[in-house]
Protein backbone atom coordinates (compact mmCIF):
# COMPACT_ATOMS: atom_id res chain seq x y z
CA UNK A 1 0.00 0.00 0.00
CA UNK A 2 1.32 3.39 -0.71
CA UNK A 3 1.59 6.06 1.53
CA UNK A 4 -2.12 7.21 3.42
CA UNK A 5 -3.20 11.00 2.39
CA UNK A 6 -2.47 13.11 5.31
CA UNK A 7 -5.79 15.19 4.91
CA UNK A 8 -6.93 15.68 8.61
CA UNK A 9 -5.87 18.92 10.35
CA UNK A 10 -5.99 19.33 14.49
CA UNK A 11 -9.25 20.54 14.10
CA UNK A 12 -10.83 17.99 11.73
CA UNK A 13 -9.78 15.33 14.39
CA UNK A 14 -11.34 17.34 17.18
CA UNK A 15 -14.46 17.44 15.41
CA UNK A 16 -14.69 13.99 14.57
CA UNK A 17 -14.24 12.70 17.69
CA UNK A 18 -16.68 14.98 19.55
CA UNK A 19 -19.14 14.44 17.05
CA UNK A 20 -18.67 10.67 17.21
CA UNK A 21 -18.50 10.53 21.51
CA UNK A 22 -21.10 13.26 22.36
CA UNK A 23 -23.98 11.92 19.82
CA UNK A 24 -27.85 12.01 20.76
CA UNK A 25 -26.83 9.95 24.35
CA UNK A 26 -26.17 13.85 25.72
CA UNK A 27 -30.03 14.21 24.37
CA UNK A 28 -31.15 10.83 25.80
CA UNK A 29 -29.14 9.83 28.79
CA UNK A 30 -28.59 12.41 31.26
CA UNK A 31 -32.68 12.84 32.25
CA UNK A 32 -31.98 8.72 32.53
CA UNK A 33 -29.67 8.86 34.60
CA UNK A 34 -30.93 12.18 37.03
CA UNK A 35 -34.43 10.06 37.72
CA UNK A 36 -32.54 7.59 39.80
CA UNK A 37 -29.37 9.45 40.69
CA UNK A 38 -31.02 12.92 41.24
CA UNK A 39 -28.86 15.82 40.76
CA UNK A 40 -25.82 13.63 41.75
CA UNK A 41 -26.02 12.85 38.02
CA UNK A 42 -23.23 15.39 37.44
CA UNK A 43 -21.05 12.70 39.71
CA UNK A 44 -21.77 10.30 37.77
CA UNK A 45 -20.57 11.76 34.88
CA UNK A 46 -17.23 12.93 36.83
CA UNK A 47 -16.50 9.23 37.50
CA UNK A 48 -17.16 7.88 34.25
CA UNK A 49 -14.90 10.95 33.01
CA UNK A 50 -12.36 9.25 35.02
CA UNK A 51 -12.39 6.11 33.46
CA UNK A 52 -12.57 7.58 30.15
CA UNK A 53 -9.66 9.62 30.73
CA UNK A 54 -7.22 6.49 31.04
CA UNK A 55 -8.79 5.45 27.94
CA UNK A 56 -7.80 8.99 26.29
CA UNK A 57 -4.19 8.91 27.78
CA UNK A 58 -3.22 5.64 26.11
CA UNK A 59 -5.09 6.53 22.56
CA UNK A 60 -2.66 8.98 22.55
CA UNK A 61 0.40 6.99 23.22
CA UNK A 62 -0.67 4.38 20.92
CA UNK A 63 -1.17 7.49 18.43
CA UNK A 64 2.51 8.45 19.14
CA UNK A 65 3.56 4.76 18.93
CA UNK A 66 1.73 3.87 15.63
CA UNK A 67 0.49 6.80 13.88
CA UNK A 68 -1.43 4.84 11.28
CA UNK A 69 -4.39 3.66 9.73
CA UNK A 70 -5.67 0.74 12.05
CA UNK A 71 -3.51 1.31 14.73
CA UNK A 72 -5.21 -0.25 17.28
CA UNK A 73 -5.11 -3.87 14.99
CA UNK A 74 -1.52 -3.16 14.84
CA UNK A 75 -0.63 -2.42 18.26
CA UNK A 76 -2.54 -5.34 19.67
CA UNK A 77 -1.04 -7.55 16.42
CA UNK A 78 2.27 -6.63 16.92
CA UNK A 79 2.92 -6.13 20.98
CA UNK A 80 0.54 -9.50 21.64
CA UNK A 81 -0.80 -11.69 18.70
CA UNK A 82 -1.84 -11.40 15.75
CA UNK A 83 -4.87 -13.81 16.97
CA UNK A 84 -6.04 -10.89 19.45
CA UNK A 85 -5.78 -7.95 16.80
CA UNK A 86 -8.06 -10.15 14.72
CA UNK A 87 -10.09 -10.50 17.54
CA UNK A 88 -9.99 -6.70 19.16
CA UNK A 89 -11.41 -6.12 15.30
CA UNK A 90 -14.04 -8.74 15.36
CA UNK A 91 -14.93 -7.10 18.72
CA UNK A 92 -14.66 -3.58 17.30
CA UNK A 93 -16.59 -4.01 14.45
CA UNK A 94 -19.55 -6.14 15.57
CA UNK A 95 -19.97 -3.46 18.40
CA UNK A 96 -19.98 -0.63 15.85
CA UNK A 97 -22.15 -1.86 13.44
CA UNK A 98 -24.70 -2.74 16.14
CA UNK A 99 -24.14 1.16 17.51
CA UNK A 100 -24.48 2.17 13.99
CA UNK A 101 -28.33 -0.10 13.45
CA UNK A 102 -29.03 1.98 17.32
CA UNK A 103 -28.23 5.62 16.25
CA UNK A 104 -29.89 5.23 13.22
CA UNK A 105 -33.15 4.23 15.35
CA UNK A 106 -32.17 7.28 17.43
CA UNK A 107 -32.37 9.01 14.33
CA UNK A 108 -35.58 8.17 13.41
CA UNK A 109 -37.25 8.39 17.45
CA UNK A 110 -36.02 12.07 17.08
CA UNK A 111 -37.19 12.15 13.37
CA UNK A 112 -40.98 11.37 14.20
CA UNK A 113 -41.21 14.85 16.13
CA UNK A 114 -40.43 16.48 13.28
CA UNK A 115 -41.83 14.69 10.26
CA UNK A 116 -44.41 11.90 11.84
CA UNK A 117 -45.72 9.33 9.30
CA UNK A 118 -42.74 7.73 8.32
CA UNK A 119 -41.83 4.22 8.98
CA UNK A 120 -39.45 3.67 11.79
CA UNK A 121 -37.15 1.13 10.16
CA UNK A 122 -37.14 2.81 6.88
CA UNK A 123 -35.79 6.11 7.96
CA UNK A 124 -33.18 3.91 10.02
CA UNK A 125 -31.80 2.13 6.86
CA UNK A 126 -31.80 5.06 4.98
CA UNK A 127 -29.70 7.35 7.15
CA UNK A 128 -27.21 4.38 7.34
CA UNK A 129 -27.20 4.63 3.66
CA UNK A 130 -26.78 8.30 3.16
CA UNK A 131 -23.68 8.35 5.71
CA UNK A 132 -22.08 5.09 3.92
CA UNK A 133 -22.39 6.56 0.38
CA UNK A 134 -20.87 10.24 2.03
CA UNK A 135 -18.02 8.06 3.48
CA UNK A 136 -17.38 6.15 0.12
CA UNK A 137 -16.42 9.82 -1.01
CA UNK A 138 -13.19 9.99 0.93
CA UNK A 139 -12.61 11.13 4.66
CA UNK A 140 -12.11 14.96 3.41
CA UNK A 141 -15.62 14.70 2.81
CA UNK A 142 -16.89 12.94 5.72
CA UNK A 143 -14.75 15.13 7.92
CA UNK A 144 -16.12 18.24 6.12
CA UNK A 145 -19.39 17.35 7.27
CA UNK A 146 -18.92 16.14 10.42
CA UNK A 147 -17.45 19.67 11.26
CA UNK A 148 -20.53 21.74 10.33
CA UNK A 149 -22.60 19.29 11.82
CA UNK A 150 -20.83 19.27 15.32
CA UNK A 151 -20.33 23.47 14.91
CA UNK A 152 -24.31 22.94 14.65
CA UNK A 153 -25.14 20.89 17.34
CA UNK A 154 -22.33 21.71 20.14
CA UNK A 155 -23.89 26.02 19.14
CA UNK A 156 -27.51 24.96 20.12
CA UNK A 157 -26.40 23.05 23.32
CA UNK A 158 -24.28 26.01 24.32
CA UNK A 159 -27.46 28.08 24.38
CA UNK A 160 -29.14 25.66 26.26
CA UNK A 161 -27.12 24.65 28.79
CA UNK A 162 -26.05 29.00 29.52
CA UNK A 163 -29.70 30.09 29.65
CA UNK A 164 -30.88 26.77 31.71
CA UNK A 165 -28.44 27.04 33.76
CA UNK A 166 -28.71 31.32 34.39
CA UNK A 167 -32.17 29.91 35.48
CA UNK A 168 -31.39 27.51 37.81
CA UNK A 169 -34.10 27.07 40.48
CA UNK A 170 -31.59 25.59 43.60
CA UNK A 171 -34.56 23.71 45.51
CA UNK A 172 -34.60 21.31 42.48
CA UNK A 173 -30.86 20.78 43.69
CA UNK A 174 -31.30 19.82 47.37
CA UNK A 175 -30.89 17.14 48.33
CA UNK A 176 -28.02 16.57 46.26
CA UNK A 177 -28.08 12.79 46.36
CA UNK A 178 -31.78 12.09 47.46
CA UNK A 179 -31.03 8.19 47.12
CA UNK A 180 -27.85 8.18 47.96
CA UNK A 181 -24.19 7.16 46.68
CA UNK A 182 -25.77 3.58 45.09
CA UNK A 183 -27.33 4.99 42.42
CA UNK A 184 -24.83 7.59 41.53
CA UNK A 185 -22.08 4.57 41.52
CA UNK A 186 -24.40 2.70 39.43
CA UNK A 187 -25.45 4.89 36.46
CA UNK A 188 -21.73 5.68 36.20
CA UNK A 189 -21.71 2.51 33.89
CA UNK A 190 -24.57 4.31 31.39
CA UNK A 191 -22.91 7.45 31.74
CA UNK A 192 -19.14 6.11 30.86
CA UNK A 193 -20.98 4.67 27.77
CA UNK A 194 -21.53 8.40 26.80
CA UNK A 195 -17.78 9.11 26.81
CA UNK A 196 -17.00 6.09 25.02
CA UNK A 197 -15.27 6.41 21.29
CA UNK A 198 -12.21 8.56 22.23
CA UNK A 199 -9.66 5.83 20.88
CA UNK A 200 -11.80 5.74 17.79
CA UNK A 201 -9.18 8.54 16.35
CA UNK A 202 -6.28 6.22 16.76
CA UNK A 203 -7.65 4.28 13.73
CA UNK A 204 -6.99 7.26 11.16
CA UNK A 205 -4.05 7.58 12.28
CA UNK A 206 -2.59 7.50 8.72
CA UNK A 207 -4.76 10.43 7.13
CA UNK A 208 -3.86 12.85 10.04
CA UNK A 209 -1.52 15.63 9.57
CA UNK A 210 1.54 15.48 12.34
CA UNK A 211 -0.30 12.54 13.82
CA UNK A 212 2.24 11.96 16.29
CA UNK A 213 1.47 15.39 17.79
CA UNK A 214 -1.56 15.84 16.32
CA UNK A 215 -3.42 12.98 18.34
CA UNK A 216 -2.62 13.61 21.73
CA UNK A 217 -3.79 17.41 21.48
CA UNK A 218 -6.99 16.02 19.89
CA UNK A 219 -7.53 14.02 22.47
CA UNK A 220 -7.21 16.81 25.02
CA UNK A 221 -9.39 19.52 23.16
CA UNK A 222 -11.75 16.28 22.91
CA UNK A 223 -11.90 15.40 26.19
CA UNK A 224 -12.19 18.69 27.76
CA UNK A 225 -15.06 19.59 25.34
CA UNK A 226 -16.71 16.28 26.21
CA UNK A 227 -17.25 16.72 29.63
CA UNK A 228 -17.62 20.54 30.15
CA UNK A 229 -21.20 19.62 27.85
CA UNK A 230 -21.92 16.71 29.67
CA UNK A 231 -21.42 18.20 33.14
CA UNK A 232 -23.13 21.53 31.90
CA UNK A 233 -26.33 19.88 29.97
CA UNK A 234 -26.97 17.82 32.82
CA UNK A 235 -27.06 20.64 35.29
CA UNK A 236 -29.20 22.82 33.25
CA UNK A 237 -31.47 19.88 32.80
CA UNK A 238 -31.68 19.03 36.26
CA UNK A 239 -31.42 22.74 37.28
CA UNK A 240 -34.73 23.90 35.46
CA UNK A 241 -36.77 20.19 36.08
CA UNK A 242 -37.38 18.36 39.51
CA UNK A 243 -35.49 15.21 38.85
CA UNK A 244 -38.23 13.50 40.29
CA UNK A 245 -41.07 14.49 36.52
CA UNK A 246 -37.54 12.81 34.50
CA UNK A 247 -38.38 9.21 34.97
CA UNK A 248 -39.70 7.75 31.49
CA UNK A 249 -39.32 11.25 29.75
CA UNK A 250 -37.56 10.22 26.67
CA UNK A 251 -36.59 13.66 25.52
CA UNK A 252 -35.25 15.33 28.51
CA UNK A 253 -33.93 17.87 26.79
CA UNK A 254 -36.93 18.82 24.37
CA UNK A 255 -38.86 18.72 27.56
CA UNK A 256 -36.46 21.34 29.58
CA UNK A 257 -35.94 23.42 26.31
CA UNK A 258 -39.98 23.92 25.90
CA UNK A 259 -39.68 25.67 29.30
CA UNK A 260 -37.01 27.74 28.87
CA UNK A 261 -37.79 28.66 25.16
CA UNK A 262 -40.62 29.53 23.18
CA UNK A 263 -41.96 26.29 20.64
CA UNK A 264 -39.76 27.47 18.17
CA UNK A 265 -36.71 26.92 19.47
CA UNK A 266 -37.97 23.67 20.44
CA UNK A 267 -37.49 22.79 16.97
CA UNK A 268 -34.16 23.98 16.30
CA UNK A 269 -33.21 21.40 19.65
CA UNK A 270 -34.99 18.44 18.03
CA UNK A 271 -32.96 18.87 14.87
CA UNK A 272 -30.02 19.37 16.85
CA UNK A 273 -30.67 15.90 18.20
CA UNK A 274 -30.57 14.59 14.64
CA UNK A 275 -27.53 16.03 13.85
CA UNK A 276 -25.70 14.71 16.69
CA UNK A 277 -27.59 11.34 15.71
CA UNK A 278 -25.69 11.50 12.39
CA UNK A 279 -22.35 12.63 13.61
CA UNK A 280 -22.21 9.62 15.69
CA UNK A 281 -23.24 7.84 12.24
CA UNK A 282 -20.85 9.09 10.77
CA UNK A 283 -17.84 8.55 12.81
CA UNK A 284 -18.66 5.08 13.55
CA UNK A 285 -18.56 4.43 9.40
CA UNK A 286 -15.20 6.67 9.05
CA UNK A 287 -12.99 5.41 11.68
CA UNK A 288 -13.77 2.01 12.38
CA UNK A 289 -14.13 0.39 8.25
CA UNK A 290 -9.99 1.51 7.82
CA UNK A 291 -9.87 -1.78 10.34
CA UNK A 292 -9.78 -3.60 6.80
CA UNK A 293 -6.76 -2.13 5.52
CA UNK A 294 -4.26 -3.37 8.23
CA UNK A 295 -6.33 -6.70 8.13
CA UNK A 296 -6.21 -6.95 4.37
CA UNK A 297 -2.36 -5.67 4.37
CA UNK A 298 -1.24 -8.65 7.32
CA UNK A 299 -2.90 -11.78 4.98
CA UNK A 300 -5.61 -12.25 8.21
CA UNK A 301 -8.42 -11.37 5.68
CA UNK A 302 -7.87 -12.19 1.47
CA UNK A 303 -6.07 -9.04 0.38
CA UNK A 304 -9.38 -7.82 -1.84
CA UNK A 305 -10.89 -6.90 1.25
CA UNK A 306 -8.53 -4.12 2.05
CA UNK A 307 -9.18 -2.67 -1.66
CA UNK A 308 -9.21 1.09 -1.57
CA UNK A 309 -10.85 3.84 -4.10
CA UNK A 310 -8.02 5.33 -6.48
CA UNK A 311 -9.31 8.59 -5.83
CA UNK A 312 -10.06 8.61 -2.29
CA UNK A 313 -8.10 5.94 -1.12
CA UNK A 314 -11.33 4.92 1.07
CA UNK A 315 -11.87 1.05 2.12
CA UNK A 316 -14.22 0.15 -0.10
CA UNK A 317 -15.22 -2.79 1.34
CA UNK A 318 -14.66 -1.53 5.39
CA UNK A 319 -17.03 0.92 4.45
CA UNK A 320 -19.45 -1.55 2.92
CA UNK A 321 -18.97 -3.78 5.52
CA UNK A 322 -20.01 -1.28 8.25
CA UNK A 323 -23.23 -0.45 6.70
CA UNK A 324 -24.27 -3.80 5.07
CA UNK A 325 -24.26 -5.07 8.86
CA UNK A 326 -25.61 -1.88 10.52
CA UNK A 327 -28.46 -2.33 7.79
CA UNK A 328 -29.09 -6.33 9.12
CA UNK A 329 -29.04 -5.27 12.74
CA UNK A 330 -31.35 -2.45 11.63
CA UNK A 331 -33.77 -5.17 10.07
CA UNK A 332 -33.30 -7.16 13.10
CA UNK A 333 -35.08 -4.56 15.14
CA UNK A 334 -36.72 -7.21 17.93
CA UNK A 335 -33.17 -8.76 18.47
CA UNK A 336 -30.91 -4.97 18.23
CA UNK A 337 -32.38 -3.11 21.88
CA UNK A 338 -32.35 -6.71 23.48
CA UNK A 339 -28.46 -6.80 23.38
CA UNK A 340 -27.73 -3.11 23.41
CA UNK A 341 -25.72 -4.15 26.64
CA UNK A 342 -23.42 -5.84 24.37
CA UNK A 343 -22.08 -3.08 22.91
CA UNK A 344 -20.46 -2.05 26.28
CA UNK A 345 -19.33 -5.02 26.81
CA UNK A 346 -17.48 -5.65 23.54
CA UNK A 347 -16.04 -2.09 23.94
CA UNK A 348 -14.55 -2.88 27.01
CA UNK A 349 -13.00 -6.27 26.22
CA UNK A 350 -11.23 -4.11 23.06
CA UNK A 351 -9.67 -1.96 25.38
CA UNK A 352 -8.54 -4.33 27.73
CA UNK A 353 -6.52 -5.51 24.51
CA UNK A 354 -5.48 -2.34 23.68
CA UNK A 355 -4.38 -1.50 27.08
CA UNK A 356 -2.24 -4.74 27.43
CA UNK A 357 -0.70 -4.01 23.88
CA UNK A 358 0.81 -0.92 25.41
CA UNK A 359 2.11 -2.75 28.21
CA UNK A 360 3.34 -5.54 25.62
CA UNK A 361 5.59 -2.26 24.17
CA UNK A 362 6.63 -1.02 27.06
CA UNK A 363 8.01 -4.24 28.22
CA UNK A 364 9.63 -5.20 25.09
CA UNK A 365 11.09 -1.17 24.79
CA UNK A 366 12.79 -1.82 28.35
CA UNK A 367 14.22 -5.67 27.22
CA UNK A 368 15.63 -3.99 24.47
CA UNK A 369 17.81 -1.28 26.81
CA UNK A 370 16.26 1.83 24.80
CA UNK A 371 16.91 4.84 27.27
CA UNK A 372 13.64 6.58 28.22
CA UNK A 373 12.92 9.26 30.96
CA UNK A 374 10.92 8.40 34.16
CA UNK A 375 7.63 9.94 33.19
CA UNK A 376 7.96 7.86 29.68
CA UNK A 377 9.07 4.70 31.55
CA UNK A 378 6.26 4.38 33.99
CA UNK A 379 3.33 6.81 32.93
CA UNK A 380 2.03 4.10 29.84
CA UNK A 381 2.40 1.30 32.68
CA UNK A 382 -0.13 3.60 34.78
CA UNK A 383 -2.14 4.70 31.69
CA UNK A 384 -2.79 1.05 30.75
CA UNK A 385 -3.41 -0.90 34.14
CA UNK A 386 -5.67 1.97 34.67
CA UNK A 387 -7.81 1.49 31.70
CA UNK A 388 -7.40 -2.36 31.99
CA UNK A 389 -8.73 -2.15 35.47
CA UNK A 390 -12.03 0.16 34.82
CA UNK A 391 -12.83 -1.57 31.27
CA UNK A 392 -12.83 -4.94 33.39
CA UNK A 393 -15.01 -3.36 36.02
CA UNK A 394 -17.26 -1.71 33.73
CA UNK A 395 -17.42 -5.11 31.32
CA UNK A 396 -18.47 -6.99 34.23
CA UNK A 397 -21.29 -4.60 35.29
CA UNK A 398 -22.56 -4.99 32.27
CA UNK A 399 -22.72 -8.41 32.89
CA UNK A 400 -23.96 -9.38 35.84
CA UNK A 401 -27.74 -9.74 35.80
CA UNK A 402 -27.53 -10.90 31.95
CA UNK A 403 -27.36 -14.27 31.10
CA UNK A 404 -28.55 -13.22 27.71
CA UNK A 405 -25.69 -11.02 27.00
CA UNK A 406 -22.84 -13.31 28.59
CA UNK A 407 -24.68 -16.35 26.04
CA UNK A 408 -24.10 -13.67 23.15
CA UNK A 409 -20.86 -12.05 23.79
CA UNK A 410 -19.58 -16.56 24.30
CA UNK A 411 -21.20 -17.17 20.85
CA UNK A 412 -20.30 -13.77 19.06
CA UNK A 413 -16.36 -14.19 20.32
CA UNK A 414 -16.68 -18.37 19.14
CA UNK A 415 -17.60 -17.14 15.64
CA UNK A 416 -14.78 -14.97 15.67
CA UNK A 417 -11.98 -17.89 16.93
CA UNK A 418 -13.61 -20.24 13.98
CA UNK A 419 -13.14 -17.66 11.10
CA UNK A 420 -9.91 -16.96 12.05
CA UNK A 421 -9.35 -20.60 12.70
CA UNK A 422 -10.23 -21.05 9.44
CA UNK A 423 -8.87 -18.66 7.81
CA UNK A 424 -4.98 -19.49 9.08
CA UNK A 425 -5.61 -23.16 8.25
CA UNK A 426 -6.97 -22.06 4.42
CA UNK A 427 -4.23 -19.64 3.48
CA UNK A 428 -1.25 -20.41 1.49
CA UNK A 429 1.06 -19.03 4.16
CA UNK A 430 2.24 -19.26 7.63
CA UNK A 431 2.00 -17.33 11.04
CA UNK A 432 5.48 -16.40 10.52
CA UNK A 433 4.95 -14.64 7.47
CA UNK A 434 1.88 -12.82 9.05
CA UNK A 435 3.92 -11.73 11.88
CA UNK A 436 6.71 -10.25 9.09
CA UNK A 437 3.64 -8.67 7.49
CA UNK A 438 2.71 -6.50 11.02
CA UNK A 439 5.82 -5.66 11.49
CA UNK A 440 5.99 -4.23 7.91
CA UNK A 441 3.10 -2.48 8.65
CA UNK A 442 4.59 -1.04 12.01
CA UNK A 443 8.04 -0.33 10.40
CA UNK A 444 6.51 1.60 7.46
CA UNK A 445 5.63 3.94 10.43
CA UNK A 446 9.14 5.54 11.08
CA UNK A 447 10.00 5.41 7.02
CA UNK A 448 6.72 7.39 6.81
CA UNK A 449 6.39 9.71 9.16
Amino acid sequence: MGKEQQTIGLSGAVFTIVGFVIGVSIFILPGQIAATAGPGVIVSYLIAAVAALFSCLVAAQIGMIVPKSGAGFLSVAAFLSPFWGFMLVWLMLGAASLAVALLGYGFADYMAHLLPGFDRQYVAITVILIFGMINLLGATTAVWMQSLMVVFFLGTLTIFSSVGIINIDPENLTPFLPNGWGPVWTSAVPAFFSFAGFMMIIELGGEIKNARTNIPRALFYSFVIVLVFYVSVSLALIGGIPWTQLSGVDAPIALAASILFPPSILVIILWCALIAAATSINGMVLGYSRYMIPLSNTYLIPKFFGRQSKRHHTPIFGVLFMVVLGIVWAVMETTVMDIATGIVVALMGAQVLIGAALLGYKCRQVANGEHVSILQRYGPYLSAIGLIATSLLFMGMGLIGSKQIVMLTVAYSSIGLFVYVLRMRTMSISISQVKQAIAREIDSVRRQF
